[in-house]
């Protein structure tokens, strides 16, 4: 079949040569339903579908030629006219060197825009189809033409196909957040798009995706559970967008926004919103109760822009995550579903009057809608999770084409009632209504992926991926396989020396001295019988640490000195969250530990604690989320979400901001060279960047990434090789 497919796309760069752009296209369409990541069919296809878009007065070329036509038609007719002013007098005559400074200025300007390049690029040592897609959150239609359709994905950033969803191409150009949470698109100007993001808060394109900016001016800090942008149906310039405890109105496009709740008063965790079709000031709202003093979990109403909210619909502490979804056909039909949640309460709810009045659907008790769509047609007919109904929801019936795992979207084409986008992790598409589906992810992007670098094996490179499946390569990244870790890497580590591996799960500590094809076990104590991180000390055999959390929150560290046989807890730890330690480079004596908002140091290899100084931002999410320098253990830099990289050069007591040169502050990831600690390395939503400086200065290193800019993760091993994570695979860093 290869050898078919072979030949098939040679014929198909042949057509494509010659310009014959419709079989290109269909000879390329054969092979994606062949194989989906066929070579570079699906990047072959996007681009034969833009040439053969490309109408005659669009044509670039044409339009040369024109401007030459022109430029020589000026000079002959103006050729006489100034052969006459050389005959008056001097006091007349047009100096000769006017037009220099508007010839020259322009390419003196630009050579001091641009920056200095970077001899670097990435060249691509995994292709990423041994890890899964990542998760659909949003997915949007051009009104106007089918074959254009957008998604939003939970880490990997924004995709566009203009081939029906045949293929992907991603569109993150200036996206400085890829955690995308909702997309909208303005259907009288199909080009104009709206991204609402988790920490990032709302982006805007104008053409296309080809480019976003950051729509934030208004927009405080908030808690940020979600990042929802909905708009006015009756006014594209009339926007809402809230950020989980504050709601924000714009009425420019986003240019400017006021917040109109602040959430010191009932709803204050909002999950889900929606703006009334008929009123424009009409809005519905869920709230989200996790913790006693939140306001209750129901749904809530305003009717003045969101200043004052009324509770329609409470649920007595149920903790019950919803969603809304409105029928646009004008009926009024408004469903709100749980998406997430438990209690009598969570199930799927029914308005008729734009959400004045509620009735639970009885057939759908107890359901979780993890996705959930009306047909553009009515908003009798929809669809939750693998169920569809053709009466509202009063009765339903199972469609197994459409059960493709935990889906987070589906969408109904507003072409055709037929198609259905199933967006889970990866996307299928059906085109009879749901009765069979077919995956069409070639060309979208893997999920979030943890890059390790094994110290005691030259060459071997280990990725984690958010959904704990662990993938080992020993040859430096060309093949890759699954590997033995039965849990999550944070509770998976290696001897100082490689020659022992740990892992736990069960409450048992298992170990195992060949790579784990045997093992022995040992039940964990009581206080830490599942530990949330596992970690050995980088340079004391036999030393692992434990992070553990009790039921009120609080953690407990402890530390073993005999490979787990005995423990032992430490003292002065506290609220870490979601912790990682990181050592200093000699004997591992200064350890610093970091979590979700806490900054702890340690003097005597992790036996005492004390508190850091309170930073801002939140640290990343990754192990390389920390690095200290070789030279001096005082001496810090720290990846954040949302406050870039900050530099500590007293022992982590006090930071400030190094950010020059940086278009992204969401920083995922950060690595030194061991080998020259002047050089830096940021994995960043926007891209990667690398400094000389230790830091102080940051310039972009993007080339060979092919379109995708996230950066997951980033290492350095310690021969100086540069490794980056992205959603289009791993990456290695060489130079031009």
């Amino acid at each position: 079949m290869d050898k078919d497919l072979e030949s098939i796309y040679k014929e198909a760069q042949a057509a494509l040569k010659a310009k014959d752009y419709a079989r290109a296209s269909e000879l390329l369409r054969q092979i994606l339903k062949a194989d989906v990541d066929y070579k570079d069919a699906a990047q072959l296809l996007a681009r034969v579908i833009k040439l053969s878009r490309r109408r005659w007065y669009n044509d670039p070329r044409l339009w040369g030629a024109l401007g030459v036509l022109f430029l020589v038609g000026l000079g002959i007719y103006f050729f006489p006219k100034l052969q006459g002013l050389t005959t008056q007098p001097a006091s007349v005559i047009l100096p000769t060197d006017t037009l220099s400074p508007t010839i020259a200025s322009p390419a003196t300007a630009t050579a001091t825009l641009l920056p200095t390049p970077i001899p670097l690029t990435w060249k691509r040592i995994a292709l990423g189809q041994e890890f899964p897609r990542d998760t659909i959150t949003a997915i949007v239609f051009d009104p106007r033409d089918a074959e254009v359709i957008y998604v939003g994905t939970r880490d990997a950033g924004i995709y566009k196909s203009i081939d029906g969803g045949l293929s992907w191409q991603p569109k993150q150009n200036g996206l400085g957040r890829a955690v995308v949470y909702s997309l909208i698109i303005d259907k009288r100007e199909p080009n104009i798009l709206y991204a609402g993001t988790r920490l990032g808060g709302v982006y805007r394109t104008r053409d296309g995706g080809e480019t976003w900016t950051a729509l934030n001016t208004g927009l405080l800090p908030g808690w940020e559970v979600v990042g929802i942008v909905v708009m006015d149906p009756n006014d594209a310039q009339h926007l809402y967008y809230t950020q989980s405890d504050q709601v924000y109105e714009t009425h420019d496009g986003g240019e400017n926004w006021e917040i109109v709740h602040s959430g010191e008063t009932c709803p204050n965790r909002i999950v889900g919103l929606v703006v009334s079709p008929k009123n424009g000031d009409t809005l519905v709202t869920s709230n989200l109760w996790i913790n006693p003093g939140d306001c209750e979990s129901g749904i809530y109403r305003s009717a003045d822009g969101g200043k004052t909210w009324a509770a329609v619909v409470i649920f007595d502490d149920t903790k019950a995550w919803l969603d809304f979804a409105l029928d646009r056909s004008g009926s009024g039909m408004l469903y709100a579903y749980s998406r997430y949640g438990q209690g009598d309460s969570v199930g799927l709810y029914r308005s008729l009057d734009i959400g004045e009045t509620w009735q639970q659907l009885p057939a759908a008790g107890n359901w979780l809608c993890r996705a959930f769509a009306l047909s553009p047609l009515n908003g009798l007919t929809a669809f939750c999770n693998d169920s569809f109904t053709l009466n509202g929801g009063d009765s339903w019936q199972v469609l197994p084409a459409l059960n493709v795992g935990s889906e987070s979207a589906i969408a109904v084409s507003p072409h055709s009632e037929q198609t259905i986008f199933i967006g889970g992790t990866g996307l299928w598409i059906s085109s009879d209504g749901g009765n069979s589906s077919v995956e069409r992810s070639n060309g979208l992007g893997a999920l979030r992926l943890e890059l390790y670098l094994d110290p005691t094996q030259p060459g071997a490179l280990f990725v984690e991926d958010s959904n704990c499946i662990t993938f080992e390569s020993l040859d430096g990244g060309r093949a890759w396989e699954s590997f033995f870790a039965p849990d999550c890497h944070n509770r998976f580590a290696k001897s100082s020396d490689g020659s022992m591996v740990y892992w736990t799960g069960d409450q048992y500590l298992y170990r195992s001295t060949d790579g784990g094809k045997t093992t022995t076990s040992m039940p964990m104590p009581l206080k830490i019988d599942r530990p949330e991180t596992l970690i050995a000390h980088p340079v004391i055999s036999g030393r692992i640490y434990a992070l553990y959390f009790r039921e009120t929150g609080s953690p407990y560290l402890f530390v073993s000195d005999d490979s787990g046989t005995t423990w032992r807890s430490t003292s002065g730890m506290e609220s870490i969250g979601d912790g990682r330690l990181i050592f200093d480079h000699e004997q591992g004596r200064r350890v610093y530990a970091v979590g979700d908002s806490e900054i702890f140091r340690s003097d005597d290899a992790g036996e005492t604690w004390i508190t850091c100084a309170e930073i801002r931002s939140w640290p990343a999410q990754a192990t390389s989320r920390l690095v200290v320098d070789p030279r001096n253990p005082d001496h810090l830099a720290l990846a954040t979400r949302g406050g870039g990289v900050l530099l500590s050069q007293d022992g982590c007591s006090t930071w400030a901001q190094s950010n020059i040169g940086l278009s992204s502050l969401f920083v995922n990831s950060i690595a030194i060279d061991l080998n020259d600690p002047d050089i830096l390395y940021a994995g960043t939503d926007g891209g990667a960047y690398i400094s000389f400086d230790g830091g102080q200065t940051w310039g972009q290193v993007n080339d060979g990434l092919l379109g995708a800019t996230v950066v997951y993760s980033i290492a350095v091993d310690k021969d100086s090789n540069v490794y980056a994570a992205t959603p289009y695979g791993i990456f290695k860093l060489e130079k031009k």
